[in-house]
């Protein structure tokens, strides 16, 4: 176990060792090639937090009772041995905080067991793994902060899954469909890449976000809300639930089944391209205590009920083109005015425009249903287009059609034609002789 011990790892240990824990030492130097021979029955392996440096030994992957390998905040470089995760009874795995380099798991590995992985802070590169489809009993999927490209498109419903983290990657295309069917997701992290298309509508399938049932992960998972990172851990943990999806390319509106989410703690928006207006089902959210909408595309007003929001404690929607008067509460007044600045058309405090009787007009006119339906139909290009076509041939053969049956109308119309142009001659002539 751990005796702040100085050194090299220990290569005389009792090869019928089956459980080694070393970690929050200050071991350095490298792990023995031999693992298969030192220790052949070894089932638990932890060195984390110490200083050991190369490559993870390939022998480590030859150890087949092996289930638990923690080799996190060391100084390890190069490639995961396949071994290690091909056919393999692994429940946990803990390579995060080192310098490890190339795909994260084998192509074709296969841990039917795993329950855990944390491969975050390394510099692996490549897809996200679609082999953890066969990882059925998931509880913690974090490989955020790398370098992961690609899509997550072939994606089980991994129905234990707690906690999926793949923040600060390149990682593009849609939001996965299946988060919708992961009834314990607990957090959701998807920020800082490339994901695009709309926020599924249907998140609000998860259980824990809506009934708060007990987390299933003892892990402590990193987790950013109210602009801090934080470490949960212990009852904190069992707690926390919340969603991430800032820094993006997400558009659309943001869906109104969100407010079904009633024991969700945190929710980032920020950084996308969002539209439509802030739901006021939001108001339902009475757990929810930060709210981050910022930089996005929205408009109308700020609903008034999200005013009455006791638990919220950290609320921003700047950089939008919200309009009408910020809406007044004790807990709204103790948020600054950066939280609301980039609106040009917002006004009230903390902001230090005025609202005058027209913002409030403004901002308290309700739209009519049918007006908006209209507009909604002239939205499309088609409809709008063959309006357009139909207006004028009735205004034209609605004109055309009576002279050329009716020779009575005809002449008329000539006729008058006639006297008008008569008329202007008179006119010019006498303007011309005077």
């Amino acid at each position: 176990e751990s005796y702040l011990t100085v050194g090299q790892f220990p290569e005389h240990l009792q090869s019928t060792l089956s459980t080694l824990d070393i970690s929050d030492n200050r071991f350095d130097g490298h792990l023995p090639l031999h693992f298969d021979l030192i220790l052949p029955q070894l089932f638990a392996f932890n060195a984390s937090s110490n200083q050991f440096s190369g490559n993870i030994p390939l022998s480590v992957g030859e150890l087949k009772h092996l289930e638990k390998v923690d080799l996190s905040n060391n100084r390890l470089s190069g490639p995961v041995p396949v071994g290690l995760t091909q056919n393999s009874p692994l429940w946990y795995l803990n390579l995060s905080n080192n310098s490890l380099e190339g795909e994260p798991l084998a192509v074709n590995c296969n841990m039917p067991k795993l329950h855990w992985l944390l491969l975050h802070n390394n510099h692996f590169v490549g897809e996200f793994p679609a082999c953890l489809s066969n990882s059925l009993s998931l509880r913690l999927i974090d490989v955020s902060h790398n370098d992961l490209l690609g899509t997550i498109s072939s994606l089980s419903v991994l129905t234990q899954l707690g906690a999926f983290l793949v923040s600060g990657n390149q990682i593009s295309g849609h939001l996965p469909k299946e988060l919708c069917e992961m009834q314990m997701l607990q957090f959701l992290d998807f920020s800082n890449n490339r994901f695009s298309g709309n926020i599924p509508p249907c998140l609000h399938k998860s259980l824990v976000w809506k009934n708060k049932i007990q987390a299933n992960s003892w892990v402590p998972i990193d987790f950013t809300t109210k602009g801090i990172s934080r470490l949960y851990q212990g009852i904190p943990l069992t707690l926390m639930t919340g969603i991430d999806f800032s820094v993006n390319t997400l558009v659309g509106a943001i869906p109104q089944a969100i407010g079904e989410l009633l024991k969700l703690h945190s929710l980032n928006l920020s950084n996308n391209h969002l539209t439509g207006h802030i739901p006021t089902s939001f108001k339902e959210l009475n757990n929810l205590e930060s709210l981050d909408l910022s930089h996005n595309n929205l408009t109308r007003h700020i609903p008034p009920e999200i005013s009455q929001m006791s638990t919220l404690s950290k609320f921003c929607v700047a950089f939008n083109n919200l309009r009408g008067s910020i809406p007044s509460s004790t807990q709204f007044s103790t948020f600054s005015e950066s939280d609301f600045e980039g609106n040009p058309e917002l006004c009230g405090e903390p902001l230090q425009r005025k609202c005058s009787g027209n913002d409030d007009d403004d901002d308290g006119r309700k739209e009519n249903p049918s007006e908006k339906a209209v507009e909604g139909v002239f939205d499309k290009p088609l409809i709008f287009y063959s309006f357009v076509f139909i207006s004028y041939s009735l205004g034209f053969w609605g004109f055309i059609a009576p002279l050329y049956i009716s020779t009575k109308w005809r002449r008329k119309y000539f006729a008058t034609i006639d006297r008008w142009i008569e008329h202007l001659f008179y006119i010019k002539f006498f303007k011309l002789g005077t």
